[in-house]
């Protein structure tokens, strides 16, 4: 089987200490550290179903890309 990576396309949004919100598609859009009240990110929950002998190997990557 083939894997296909891509790139994260994944949108933040800031809330700024005036009120306001900006959608980021990226982190260096992000506005200056003294403007910014908090940031919302995307997450998942996801469940993954596979056979046992793969389990550690998943596991791994898991974490891995958790950091």
């Amino acid at each position: 089987m083939s894997v296909i990576t891509t790139v994260p396309n994944v949108s933040f949004k800031a809330y700024l200490t005036n009120g306001e919100m900006i959608e980021v598609h990226n982190p260096s859009g992000l506005p200056e550290i003294t403007y910014l009240d908090h940031i919302e990110e995307p997450y998942i929950n996801a469940q993954i179903i596979t056979k046992t002998e793969y389990t550690g190997a998943i596991m791994n990557l898991v974490i891995g890309k958790k950091r």
